[in-house]
């Protein structure tokens, strides 16, 4: 505080709201990077350590069925 001006500067909440942003903006990057690497890895059809469901297989099993009659068909 300033005495004789009338004037309060609170910087100290101003510095705590701004450590609590970068707190709560690193934690939601982090997990938001957490997430999109465990989807990546759900959606690598070549790595081997993750169970492909077996919708995704069926699904991949009708592309290639397309896939082939249309080669087939050109």
């Amino acid at each position: 505080m300033i005495s004789g001006s009338g004037l309060v500067l609170k910087y100290g909440l101003v510095l705590e709201n701004g450590i609590d942003f970068l707190i709560i903006a690193l934690t939601i990057f982090i997990v938001l990077r957490l997430i999109k690497n465990l989807r990546d890895r759900a959606e690598d059809e070549t790595d081997k350590t993750v169970p492909t469901p077996k919708d995704i297989e069926l699904l991949a099993e009708i592309r290639d069925g397309i896939n082939a009659i249309a080669k087939r068909d050109s």
